[in-house]
């Protein structure tokens, strides 16, 4: 639930920022969900002896969390340094689920552990093209007045 959650308000804040950057952002998130939900109804069924319809209930509840999180984030009032950390903390949390689950199982076999490299290069590489076209969030612009009584209101 958390993690699906998480997911969300990083979704949520890439949002509030740029739309072409959170499309982005959300098909990155499926790419990565799609085995994760596959494996957790792999686990419900097979291990745990849940029916194939309680499985699906209890992946569909939890993937509801992500809309929770979505929404939990833009109907808050978070500024854009906020949203901007949000997104670096995102960041960060998939090339850490990327190598954590690439290279924690160390091999012998070294050609092996190349190709998990080079997968690992070529994901980093797709996050840096998507990265091209970003633009900064901008903090909202203040009226006339409320910068004469605030001039460092904005920053």
């Amino acid at each position: 639930f958390f993690h699906n959650f998480t997911d969300g308000v990083f979704i949520g804040a890439a949002f509030m920022c740029n739309a072409s950057i959170a499309w982005k952002i959300v098909l990155v998130t499926v790419g990565h969900e799609i085995p994760q939900e596959l494996a957790d109804f792999a686990i419900l069924t097979n291990h745990l002896g849940f029916s194939t319809k309680k499985a699906l209930a209890y992946n569909c509840l939890s993937g509801l969390s992500v809309m929770f999180g979505g929404i939990t984030i833009m109907a808050a009032e978070v500024s854009s340094l906020d949203t901007g950390m949000l997104l670096a903390y995102a960041a960060g949390n998939y090339l850490y689920c990327a190598t954590v689950h690439m290279f924690s199982q160390g091999s012998k076999d070294r050609f092996f552990d190349a190709k998990k490299l080079l997968a690992f290069v070529l994901g980093a590489i797709a996050i840096g093209l998507i990265l091209l076209d970003h633009g900064h969030c901008e903090a909202p612009a203040l009226d006339a007045a409320a910068a004469e009584a605030d001039p460092h209101g904005g920053h």
